[in-house]
């Protein structure tokens, strides 16, 4: 998050302990039982944002020292296909957890091919047992993102309790896992989306505002009450001119540049901790 000077290198400290831990735990786990964990990823088409997700997954297996098996199939493949896949992975004692990177084309089912996958393997947290155990606060797998979020938040030592917290995004990836879960933590949270009625109003009050839609400069600047935290999950590539600011990236050969939900320079002038968009929750 940023707040200072410093914030980065605290980023990367926070980064540094979780590879740490994740890796103490996998050694442990190959030391006493021999099994070496695998991870299968399964892609459908061939998005810019679903790449990235999954070349920031293969990065962190390899520091953690965890395998991962990538299954990619065309747009035009049958679901029927994909559910036989899953089958397979599911009675494969090699494999221990599956994803299937969200969203996907049109005309297949994220419900059906999530709710396929065992919810043992379900390291998403997306399967419906594992979701309704979240309003019980008996988690098995707890989603991935809206961990992360708990996580950074603690990691900065903010209490959650008593909290605004106004999401906005209303996804089963991240906004509707994420408001059971800190309503868990006794926060008091309420849960927007893109097509919110005053939206404006509801961001303003917050304490802690999560966003995340993937639409680029949805939350503006000076919608952030003074001292408020921000935690921006979306992520969109853009060029060209976005609100008479020049979004090129020269640094980049495809002259993109990834941005989140929040008009991220404004509203650091608002707030008193900032996640940025790339460098934030789940890029590093």
């Amino acid at each position: 998050m940023e707040r200072c000077s410093q914030s980065n290198e605290k980023n990367d400290s926070i980064t540094r302990k979780l590879i740490v831990e994740l890796k103490d735990g996998i050694n442990y786990l190959k030391k006493s039982t021999g099994i070496v964990p695998r991870l299968a990823v399964l892609q459908v088409g061939d998005r810019e944002d679903s790449n990235l997700y999954i070349k920031v997954k293969e990065n962190m297996a390899k520091k953690i020292v965890v395998e991962i098996s990538k299954y990619k199939f065309n747009e035009d493949v049958h679901q029927r296909k994909i559910f036989s896949l899953i089958n397979s992975l599911n009675l494969d004692p090699n494999i221990h957890g599956i994803i299937v990177q969200l969203p996907l084309p049109n005309g297949f089912s994220e419900f059906e091919l999530t709710e396929a996958i065992d919810c043992i393997k379900d390291v998403d947290g997306f399967h419906s047992s594992n979701l309704t155990r979240i309003t019980k606060n008996c988690v098995f797998n707890p989603p991935c993102t809206p961990s992360g979020i708990i996580r950074l938040l603690s990691e900065y030592n903010i209490d959650l309790e008593g909290k605004l917290v106004t999401i906005v995004g209303r996804s089963s990836v991240v906004g509707i896992p994420l408001f059971h879960m800190l309503n868990n933590l006794n926060a008091t949270v309420t849960l927007c989306h893109s097509k919110t009625r005053d939206l404006e109003s509801m961001v303003k009050m917050a304490d802690i505002v999560i966003s995340a839609v993937g639409k680029p400069a949805l939350i503006k600047g000076h919608w952030i009450k003074p001292g408020a935290i921000v935690v921006d999950v979306g992520i969109s590539y853009v060029d060209g001119i976005l609100q008479n600011a020049r979004l090129k990236d020269s640094s980049k050969k495809s002259g993109k540049r990834i941005v989140g939900d929040v008009d991220f320079e404004n509203a650091l002038k608002n707030a008193s901790l900032i996640t940025p968009v790339p460098g934030g929750v789940g890029n590093h």
